[in-house]
């Protein structure tokens, strides 16, 4: 995920925040792939805007590989970004409107619908979810949204503690993340979160999220 926007359109956000911004949003990548047993390893780095005046800004990527029990942790795995992004901002004082769709990344949502499809797997989004229980092959993209907001709101130190080694080296190791999550999330059963998940947001069985 890219946030190619200089402070000069942002006005009210410094380098500092932009390239915090930056480093929370791979943190929540990494550590909701973590959660679902995949191996992440995020990173950080400094891209030149095209117009020279507004210097650099800041792109990421969050690698992860394995194998897991359940398809729709690729979607809580893209979501994560987004969801970090949010409570990053609400959190820090920072949020608006207008910044929320400046930051927010779609991208992150379209290659994980198009990689579970490859599987079968079916990501219902808005007003095409059905009202009934999507079962094991399909989820709404709503539902995973609250379950990965409830998530890390429950893991929020350790999103803090991935972002900010972000910050300082630029990369996290997938042994790393893992040492920074161990044991925290021993409280969250991913059975239910992926129940949840096909349940669709507000529905019986979906867990509202928790206010950050």
């Amino acid at each position: 995920m890219s946030w190619p926007y200089p402070s000069r359109v942002l006005t009210y956000l410094t380098h500092a925040q932009l390239k915090e911004g930056m480093a929370y949003h791979e943190a929540g990548h990494a550590v909701a792939g973590s959660l679902w047993g995949f191996a992440v390893a995020p990173r950080i780095f400094e891209v030149p805007f095209p117009d020279a005046e507004f210097g650099i800004g800041y792109t990421g990527e969050t690698p992860y590989s394995g194998r897991v029990r359940w398809a729709v942790a690729v979607a809580h795995t893209a979501e994560a970004g987004n969801i970090a992004n949010q409570l990053h901002l609400q959190r820090t004082g920072l949020w608006t409107e207008d910044l929320a769709v400046l930051v927010s990344s779609d991208h992150d949502r379209l290659i994980a619908v198009d990689t579970l499809a490859e599987v079968g797997f079916t990501m219902h989004h808005g007003r095409d979810a059905p009202a009934e229980s999507l079962g094991a092959d399909g989820a709404s993209w709503e539902a995973v949204s609250e379950q990965v907001r409830r998530a890390l709101c429950r893991l929020w130190p350790q999103v803090e503690e991935v972002a900010a080694d972000l910050v300082m080296s630029g990369s996290a190791s997938a042994e790393r993340v893992r040492e920074i999550i161990h044991g925290a999330a021993l409280h969250l059963d991913l059975d239910e979160m992926a129940r949840a998940s096909a349940s669709g947001p507000g529905r019986p069985g979906a867990v509202m999220p928790r206010n950050p």
